[in-house]
């Protein structure tokens, strides 16, 4: 299972949920997209065959990229 989520936060790809013995539940998978201030994207790859089934792969848009500075 795969909750999708964003609106103004950075790539996050992660199982945050654990049973009520503190055991992750491995077949949940949250992934928190790029927000608002970072137009980038995310695709997933869905490969029945794979015991993860789910891939995922960011995508950054050159154009996007804000310039750093160094101090």
């Amino acid at each position: 299972m795969v909750l999708v989520n964003g609106d103004s936060h950075v790539l996050v790809i992660d199982k945050p949920l654990v049973d009520r013995a503190g055991n992750m539940i491995e077949n949940f998978t949250r992934v928190q997209t790029f927000g608002s201030a970072l137009n980038h994207w995310v695709s997933a790859t869905i490969d029945l065959r794979d015991p993860n089934v789910f891939t995922f792969h960011q995508h950054i848009v050159a154009a996007n990229v804000a310039a750093h500075t160094a101090p």
